[in-house]
């Protein structure tokens, strides 16, 4: 029997509940924060702006904290120095199925048996307060699952060696405390939405080993709840500039399509749906946005998302809205803001990726949500914002 490890869909008679209860939850988290951490990200930002790095709000600073702090917490047990050594060859490989798509297959074969016998081992490892950084960050390389979050802590790594060592054992002492809180309220606070985490981890138990896709679907529930209110977070960030522009785009996975029987074609380098399937969620979804002159397109799988962002870097006249699964939704609004896109995000609401999930159950999407999105909810109602 298949059980995603969430589900955004509760049988109440407020259709939005779950992203009221995320606004509300983030704004809580961002009011802790803000008391816990604010010395941290102002002295953060003052080196972003002094090195003349991409400078990002301050709230989202303080998510990349509480990042830091959660994936220490969760992987702290396997890091060691190998992971160092490590990183050329997970990198090698990486590039590898990238370029010969052909022996794809047997190169993440390979990868996955190296990636769960040389970092998912537990090692008792003490690790230099000052190295925390660096070894933290290796390992996340090396797994191939945390790409853009990694490019943002990488610029903690740099600010943390201007730094003497006092400084890093407050902060590191700081942060995982600020994890550790945030683990416990968000149980609080979006857990029903994460109940079947359990259920799904016995089910599929051994399933995942030796695959290259071990440390994805893996994560553990703070994890989901992380990316939750990150999301929530950008998205409040990058509204004004998403209202502002003229045309839109939505962007939807494969995952929501009925069946492997899909026949969408290619017009001018893009997947658009051809409503082979009346009762097809993609289908349903591109007949409402064809009635507000929106564009939907399908994006075959996610490693196919940043070869369609490249023609919209800089844009100012398209805002995108890419829909995924709660632990892919995060590195994607990484990447649309990196490229200057004007973007927001919504969630799948449940997972339904079969290389991950073990089912490929098609999913679906709020569109409530979406058309709050679209309708600028924000002038019609007020918004607890965090930006």
């Amino acid at each position: 029997m298949y059980t995603s490890p969430y589900n955004l869909n509760l049988q109440t008679e407020n259709p939005v509940q779950f992203y009221d209860d995320l606004q509300k939850h983030s704004k809580t988290v961002v009011s802790e924060g803000v008391k816990r951490l604010s010395k941290y990200t102002e002295d953060f930002a003052e080196f972003i702006h002094n090195r003349s790095f991409k400078e990002y709000h301050s709230n989202e600073y303080l998510m990349e904290l509480l990042m830091a702090g959660t994936f220490w917490n969760n992987y702290y047990q396997f890091l060691s120095i190998n992971a160092i050594f490590y990183k050329p060859l997970f990198n090698k490989l990486y590039n590898w199925r990238k370029k010969f798509k052909s022996q794809k297959t047997r190169i993440d074969s390979y990868r996955g048996k190296l990636a769960y016998g040389l970092l998912a081992k537990e090692r008792n490892y003490k690790i230099d307060i000052y190295k925390r950084f660096e070894f933290l960050n290796s390992w996340l390389c090396c797994t191939k699952e945390f790409n853009q979050e990694l490019e943002r802590l990488e610029n903690w790594r740099i600010f943390l060696e201007t730094k003497n060592v006092s400084y890093h054992e407050k902060f590191w002492s700081d942060i995982t405390a600020f994890a550790k809180w945030f683990e416990e309220n968000s149980e609080l606070s979006l857990g029903k939405y994460t109940s079947n985490w359990e259920e799904f981890m016995m089910d599929s138990a051994g399933k995942f080993n030796l695959k290259e896709d071990y440390f994805f679907s893996t994560r553990k529930p703070n994890e989901y709840h992380l990316n939750m209110v990150a999301a929530e977070i950008m998205n409040q960030c990058l509204k004004p500039d998403f209202n502002s522009t003229k045309e839109k785009v939505l962007l939807l996975p494969k995952c929501m399509t009925k069946n492997n029987n899909c026949q969408a074609k290619m017009e001018d380098k893009q997947f658009i749906c051809t409503n082979c399937s009346s009762d097809c969620n993609v289908s349903k979804l591109k007949n409402k946005m064809n009635k507000q002159e929106i564009m939907t397109v399908l994006i075959p799988h996610s490693s196919s998302f940043s070869e369609y962002l490249k023609p919209y870097k800089n844009s100012r006249e398209t805002g995108l809205i890419g829909v995924a699964c709660v632990l892919n939704l995060i590195a994607g609004a990484y990447e649309m803001q990196k490229l200057n896109i004007p973007s927001q995000c919504v969630f799948l609401d449940s997972c339904g990726c079969e290389k991950h999930w073990l089912s490929g159950n098609p999913t679906n999407i709020n569109v409530n949500k979406l058309n709050n999105i679209l309708l600028h909810e924000e002038s019609r109602r007020k918004v607890n914002s965090t930006c």
